[in-house]
């Protein structure tokens, strides 16, 4: 298979490399030229049936060559109805496998499958560039739960949820994949037990009745696996290497219902959402995929808990103004609404950043979960009026709202900041009285008591100029030195 000649199959394509080795077969990377452009996928290369011995079996067990070949034949049949799966599920978030070619082997007794597909990244390649776990298990929960919607829409279980089967594109967005074992249900099911162990719900493991949350379980044992140091429940965390008899005890833990122990990474809330999807009792599990995603979508709007840096937590719709500088809508410093896992700085005491509840918090760091600040925090003030709110000393005046009509709303915030008529009117009789009642003073005092008269007069002049310039405290001054010389004068 190594020196396969995937031109004969799909022509104009040729192998790159081999990306992966399992007990069916292998993935390559091919690629063709196309148009002057470098077009790559992946093609799934398996054997069917994928050890040669297989064959020796059936015919010393009995089989004669008719049945060995129908036998075959049915193997054939199910990689057929795999492909026809992920044919029938386009999302965005399952892998879209595109064409499925065949070829019997010489002596009749096997096939080769060809099934070709989008190139991505196995998420246990891609897994170890990301450093935010908390991240990426959200990433994986909310694309992985999007896609089991489409799935529990068109009656499909997958019931082999596991990193393996996951995938990344060039856009981190995780895809589902390998729907070999997925299976059609009517509503419940007593189907064969399928899946891989470490992975596999306690009701599909003991064969009783299962519904479409078992993916759900199995899902939630991979958030666990990327929140706990890449280690199911019930191991030890690295550095120790688990043996084989302590893996084999914690699947025996687990199945047998025992409460798992929280991931040792995640939010709270993130956390409690992971242990509910692994629920050993499946009537207290999520019942839909729908409902981990509802849950996991709403994790944005919990209020961070009170502390001593100010947090704004009242929603303000429309543009909001702060120290003369408008912040549009909801998207404060770069986070927009829909950002709850930014992470990273907020800088200084001017800066915000709003998550899905448009909660706007200033303050110092948040940490890589988006929830919680490296320094403390404290409430933000009660709102003063209908219009201003008051955090800390500051006092974010909201926009009136909007009309609806471009022109006009901007016409509206430039009258806001210009004068009116009566406004300058009334402003310019009192710069023209600031100027002559001084200068009327003087003259007057001059010609009453002479020099002296003239100096007290502009005195008296600048007293009152600080006082209407609102330098109260310097008028003030002036007047209690006044005072001090009259007395000195008087005795």
């Amino acid at each position: 298979m190594a020196n396969i000649d995937i031109s004969t199959v799909f022509p104009g394509w040729k192998v790159v490399r081999v990306l992966g080795k399992g007990g069916f077969g292998a993935v390559y990377e091919i690629e063709r030229d196309r148009l002057g452009k470098v077009e790559k996928a992946a093609v799934k290369v398996m054997n069917i049936p994928p050890d040669p011995e297989a064959i020796h079996e059936m015919q010393s067990e009995g089989y004669d060559e008719v049945s060995i070949k129908a036998r075959i034949r049915s193997e054939l049949d199910s990689f057929a109805k795999e492909y026809d799966y992920m044919r029938s599920l386009t999302h965005t978030n399952i892998v879209n496998s595109d064409d499925l070619e065949y070829r019997e082997n010489p002596d009749g007794m096997g096939y080769t499958l060809f099934m070709k597909m989008e190139l991505l990244t196995p998420m246990l390649d891609a897994i170890k560039k990301f450093g935010n776990d908390e991240a990426v298990a959200q990433g994986v929960a909310r694309d992985i739960c999007s896609a089991l919607e489409l799935c529990e829409s068109r009656n499909i279980v997958h019931r082999d949820i596991k990193p393996q089967n996951l995938f990344v594109n060039n856009y981190n967005e995780f895809k589902l994949g390998d729907f070999g074992i997925s299976r059609e249900m009517n509503h419940y099911t007593n189907a064969t037990r399928a899946g891989t162990g470490k992975y596999m719900a306690p009701e599909v493991f003991n064969n009783q009745s299962y519904g479409p949350n078992v993916d759900i379980y199995s899902l939630g044992l991979v958030l666990y696996w990327v929140l706990n140091e890449r280690r199911l429940p019930f191991l030890p965390l690295p550095p120790v290497i688990p043996n084989v008899s302590q893996e084999e005890e914690a699947i025996a833990r687990r199945l047998r219902g025992e409460k798992l122990p929280p991931p040792k990474k995640g939010s709270p809330e993130l956390k409690r959402i992971v242990l509910k999807a692994c629920e050993p009792d499946k009537s207290k599990r999520y019942q839909h995929a729908s409902e981990m995603l509802a849950d996991l979508n709403s994790m944005g709007s919990k209020k961070a808990p009170a502390s001593q840096d100010t947090t704004y937590e009242e929603t303000v719709s429309g543009d909001t103004t702060v120290g003369g500088k408008t912040f549009s809508g909801s998207t404060f410093n770069g986070y927009d609404e829909n950002d709850s896992t930014a992470g990273g700085t907020v800088r200084g005491k001017t800066s915000f950043r709003a998550d899905q509840s448009t909660e706007k918090t200033m303050g110092n760091e948040w940490d890589d979960s988006g929830e919680t600040m490296a320094q403390p925090r404290r409430k933000a003030s009660q709102v003063n009026t209908v219009d201003d709110k008051t955090v800390g000393a500051q006092t974010f005046k909201e926009k009136p709202a909007s009309t609806g009509n471009k022109d006009s709303d901007f016409a509206d915030n430039n009258n806001q900041n210009e004068n009116t008529p009566e406004k300058d009117k009334k402003n310019t009789v009192i710069g023209i009285l600031i100027i002559l009642v001084p200068i009327a003073i003087c003259v007057i005092l001059f010609f009453v008591a002479g020099p002296s008269g003239a100096f007290m007069g502009a005195y008296i002049s600048v007293m009152i100029f600080c006082f209407l310039c609102g330098k109260t405290k310097i008028a003030v001054g002036l007047l209690i030195v006044l005072i001090v010389v009259g007395i000195l004068v008087a005795l």
